[in-house]
């Protein structure tokens, strides 16, 4: 596993990237020893396989500090740009009709948030879905996706990735110095 935080390659105490066919977003956990913080809020993390294949590219969200004045443990999390379709809600309530393609749908939402929705999937026929005035927009897109028989996830960027199976067959946790 490489990390590379802010374009230069780090080694810390403990580096994870999560990928789950449960989650829309994926999510990396970072911990660093030591007597100072490195990093902040809005540095970018980029966490690549030993195929140098980039798993997640994300800023840090979410700094924890814990320790003595010798030496802290420091904390760092984020998610993938689908954090923004997981965290917003609908200003306008939109609806989709039978047979309608997914993609094409949720794109138009997407888009907002310069994130592009891949995968080909149509809602069954007679099924009509309603994303109302103040619902969660990724609590939405797994509603709807999952009544169409299909799974939602997102690539290392943050980009929407619908499709009929999981690429794996389960969640992959990537930690650093074991896989």
């Amino acid at each position: 596993m490489k990390l590379v935080i802010n374009s230069e390659y780090v080694a810390l105490d403990e580096v994870s990237a999560t990928m789950s066919i449960q989650d829309i977003a994926r999510q990396f956990t970072l911990v660093d020893i030591s007597s100072t913080q490195k990093y902040f809020k809005g540095d970018v993390v980029e966490i690549y396989n030993d195929s140098n294949v980039l798993q997640i590219k994300a800023e840090i969200e979410y700094v924890k500090a814990t320790g003595d004045d010798k030496t802290s443990e420091f904390v760092y999390a984020g998610r993938n740009n689908a954090k923004y379709i997981i965290d917003c809600y609908a200003d306008k309530t939109i609806q989709f009709t039978e047979n309608q393609k997914l993609n094409t749908v949720l794109d138009e939402i997407a888009k907002g948030f310069g994130l592009t929705i891949t995968g080909d999937a149509q809602l069954p026929t007679n099924e009509i879905k309603t994303i109302l005035i103040g619902d969660n927009i990724g609590e939405a897109f797994v509603e709807i996706v999952h009544s169409a028989g299909q799974i939602i996830t997102s690539d290392a960027i943050g980009n929407i990735v619908i499709q009929d199976t999981a690429d794996v067959e389960k969640d992959i946790i990537f930690k650093y110095g074991k896989n």
